[in-house]
C-alpha cells in the first residue's frame, strides 16, 4: 500500500504575492513533477490557469461574492476532478493555491476536510500589515473598476477582513492549529518570496524558472490610483459604464507604464496631488484597532511574544 502524500493548501490571503507564488509553481510544474512535488492541473481556468480558483468557487454557494459568477468554469474541473488527480499520482506532496479560499465560511472549509478525509493537510498563510493590506486592496479594486469612493469609507466596509485571528479560528476548528503555517509578508522581501514559500513545503531551489522573480500584480503610483477613482466616480457612477469596459480603458492608459499621461500625473508636486492615501497617523489607528488579534495570531501561531508586526 502506497504512502499518501502531505497537502499543502495555500490560501492567500490577498495582496501577498499569490500570483507570483502561483505562476512560479504553475511554471516549474513539470519540475516539481520530477521532484515528487503535484501541482494539479484540474480546476485551473482559462482565465486563471496558474491558480485552483475553481475549487473555491465550487463551495461558495452563497450570492456573497462576484467570485462564482465570475471565476468559476465548469469544464475546468471541481474537486472530485483534483482529488482522483491525488489518488493517481504516486509523490509525496501536493500543492494547493487559491487565495479564496480566504473567502470561504466554517461550512465551506469544513467540506474542504471532507474532500481530503484520507490526507494530512497543512495550511500555509500569508499576513501582511493592515494598513498596506487594505491600501493594496484599495488599489486593486480600484484599478478594475470596481470601488469609487473613499478609501476610508472602503475600509470600513470591509474591516473584518484584517482581522487574521478571527479570520484563521475556523481553519484552525477544521485541521488544527499545529497544521496551521503562518508566514509575515512584507512588500520589501517580495523578491525572497518564492525562496519562502519553497522553505515551508522543505524543497531546495534548483534550475527551476523564474530566476529573476517578476514581480506580478504591479500597482502604479497612489497619484494615479486617485486619478482611475476620480474617473471611476464618472464612469462607473454617473454614467454606468460597465466594470469590464473600465478595466480595458485603464489597461490601456493609466495602467500602462509607458503611457504619456500616466507619466505626467505621476511628475504631479505633492502639494498639488499627494501620494499617499492614508496619513502616518491614520496608519497608526488602523495597526492599533488590529493589535489584539495580531498578538493572538503572533503567539499562538509563530509562539512569539511580540506582535506579529
Amino acid at each position: 500500500m502506497k504512502s499518501q502524500p502531505l497537502i499543502y493548501i495555500h490560501i492567500g490571503t490577498f495582496k501577498t504575492g499569490t500570483t507570483s507564488i502561483q505562476t512560479f509553481l504553475s511554471e516549474n510544474r513539470n519540475i516539481l513533477l520530477n521532484k515528487n512535488i503535484l501541482y494539479p492541473l484540474s480546476s485551473r481556468t482559462k482565465k486563471y490557469p496558474d491558480a485552483h480558483h475553481n475549487l473555491a468557487s465550487e463551495l461558495i454557494k452563497e450570492k456573497r461574492s462576484y467570485l462564482p459568477n465570475e471565476m468559476y468554469e465548469i469544464n475546468a474541473g471541481k474537486w472530485k476532478d483534483v482529488v482522483k488527480e491525488i489518488e493517481e499520482f504516486k509523490g509525496t506532496k501536493v500543492i494547493i493555491s487559491s487565495e479564496h479560499f480566504n473567502r470561504l465560511t466554517f461550512e465551506e472549509i469544513r467540506m474542504i476536510r471532507k474532500y481530503l478525509a484520507n490526507y494530512v493537510i497543512k495550511i500555509i498563510v500569508f499576513l501582511r500589515k493592515q494598513d498596506e493590506y487594505f491600501q493594496s486592496y484599495y488599489c486593486q479594486d480600484v484599478k478594475i473598476g470596481h470601488y469609487w469612493g473613499d478609501i476610508k469609507k472602503y475600509i470600513a466596509r470591509y474591516k473584518n477582513e484584517g482581522d487574521y485571528y478571527k479570520k484563521l479560528e475556523p481553519w484552525k476548528q477544521i485541521f488544527g492549529q499545529e497544521n496551521i503555517i503562518v508566514r509575515v509578508f512584507n512588500k520589501d522581501f517580495q523578491k525572497e518570496l518564492i525562496d519562502q514559500f519553497l522553505a515551508i513545503i522543505n524543497f531546495k531551489m534548483g534550475k527551476l524558472k523564474d530566476k529573476k522573480r517578476k514581480t506580478k500584480n504591479i500597482t502604479p503610483s497612489f497619484k494615479v490610483i486617485k486619478v482611475i477613482n476620480f474617473l471611476n466616480v464618472i464612469a462607473r457612477g454617473k454614467l454606468k459604464l460597465s466594470k469590464k469596459n473600465c478595466r480595458v480603458l485603464y489597461l490601456n492608459s493609466l495602467l500602462n507604464s509607458e503611457n504619456k499621461i500616466r507619466k505626467v500625473i505621476e511628475r504631479v508636486p505633492n502639494s498639488l496631488l499627494e501620494n499617499q492615501l492614508l496619513s502616518e497617523n491614520e496608519k497608526k489607528e488602523l495597526l492599533q484597532e488590529f493589535q489584539q488579534s495580531n498578538y493572538q495570531v503572533a503567539q499562538e501561531y509563530l509562539q512569539q511574544v511580540n506582535s506579529l508586526f
